[in-house]
């Protein structure tokens, strides 16, 4: 039975240990990272250095990621992701300890720098792990334990907040990622790749019309959610115009999560039957409206179903994103491109969260959600240009 279930979600040996371990990471550094712009303004900084400092962590994120993908295709998938993990045990001490927003934006910083170069390794081989037919359900079984994960935190930190305080939440992380970092180091394989010369190959993708298009959308895509759940406006907009209180706002990210969950196991059949570019294009659209009338409806039974549509929405375009980079190139240049990809779509996404900053001070507490709707109908626009496996093979 375990091993019909195993086959039936994809989950081959390296599916399996990376879905754990970004199970295990992301439900203690979201314990405390839904309340990670309130910590910002706790420790000194402004509205707009909170958007600043999303801004620097999404570039951040970015920079590193086509270097690690030259280093990926070079040297392999398995110890670019191992390594970085354990060096993210000492950041995460210091990010607990930070006295001042300044501090503790360094710390996370070297924190999204490494993680930028872990990676398109770790995407790489993930898609390298299971045949191309079951490529949306790995990545779907690796989005159910990405929003498992969301879900778990901000429901532990919810319960374990009044008690042990934000400072203790943040400094549990390090020990889970020491743990990551163990099973990552000892229980991954290195999948099909074979390592190839250090080369810029990849760039010669920019010529193909296709290609630019993808890329289009992938830039609006990562700007969509910069501007909704993964930037710092939904937890402003929940705190100063729907008056919830921090353990409220983890209740709703850990409810949001649950929710999530079924959207991704669903997500990577949805994927694998009509194409990831049509998903991304139906999700990309649902998305933004649901996330722009949550933040109309108030704190209500209303505005907690819109609030559910929009993630379970976001959850199965981030399965439908994935699955659709990962065929755009061949094994031997995937983690460079994976990685050139990741380093454009983020440095044009850090704009966004100075950007809703600007709007929000501007226009209201709803405006980044306004410009996020505007985002996702020309990221549906761009992706009806690309033409993807799955609809018709190839870029």
């Amino acid at each position: 039975m375990l091993q019909r279930i195993r086959t039936a979600l994809a989950l081959e040996r390296n599916v399996l240990v990376l879905s754990a371990t970004i199970l295990l990471s992301l439900a203690s550094i979201h314990t405390w990272y839904p309340l990670l712009p309130l910590h910002f303004r706790d420790l000194g900084a402004s509205d707009a250095q909170v958007g600043l400092a999303y801004s620097l962590l999404t570039i951040a994120f970015a920079l590193m990621q086509f270097a690690g993908g030259l280093l990926a295709d070079r040297y392999g998938r398995k110890w670019l992701i191992a390594l970085p993990t354990f060096i993210f045990v000492p950041l995460y001490t210091l990010a607990g300890a930070a006295h001042n927003w300044v501090t503790l934006l360094i710390a996370l910083l070297i924190t999204n720098l490494l993680s930028a170069i872990q990676w398109p390794a770790f995407m790489a081989l993930l898609a390298e792990s299971v045949s191309e037919r079951r490529r949306g359900r790995a990545f779907g079984a690796l989005e159910f334990a990405v929003s498992l994960g969301v879900a778990l935190g901000p429901g532990l930190g919810a319960a374990l907040l009044p008690i042990v305080g934000i400072r203790a939440l943040i400094h549990s992380t390090a020990p889970v990622a020491l743990l990551c970092a163990f099973l990552r180091a000892f229980s991954l394989r290195e999948a099909t790749h074979r390592p190839s010369p250090i080369a810029l190959r990849s760039l010669g993708y920019l010529r193909q019309a296709g290609f630019r298009w993808l890329l289009t959308a992938t830039c609006l895509f990562a700007l969509t959610r910069m501007m909704t759940i993964w930037g710092p406006f939904v937890t402003l907009h929940a705190e100063d115009a729907l008056g919830m209180s921090k353990p409220e706002i983890n209740a709703l990210f850990a409810v949001g999560g649950l929710a999530a969950m079924a959207a991704s196991l669903l997500g990577g059949r949805l994927a694998d039957r009509y194409g990831s570019r049509n998903l991304l294009i139906a999700s990309s659209l649902g998305h933004v409206l649901a996330m722009l009338l949550w933040a109309l409806a108030g704190n209500s039974l209303v505005g907690l179903g819109f609030f559910l549509t929009a993630g379970m929405g976001l959850q199965m375009g981030a399965v439908a994103y994935d699955a659709l980079l990962t065929q755009a190139a061949s094994a031997g240049s995937r983690g460079a491109l994976l990685g050139l990809l990741g380093t454009i779509t983020g440095l044009a996404s850090a704009v966004a969260p100075a950007l809703g900053a600007h709007l929000r001070v501007s226009f209201g507490s709803a405006a980044p959600f306004w410009a996020a709707l505007g985002l996702g109908v020309a990221t549906a626009l761009s992706l009806l240009r690309v033409v993807s496996q799955g609809d018709e093979k190839g870029f």
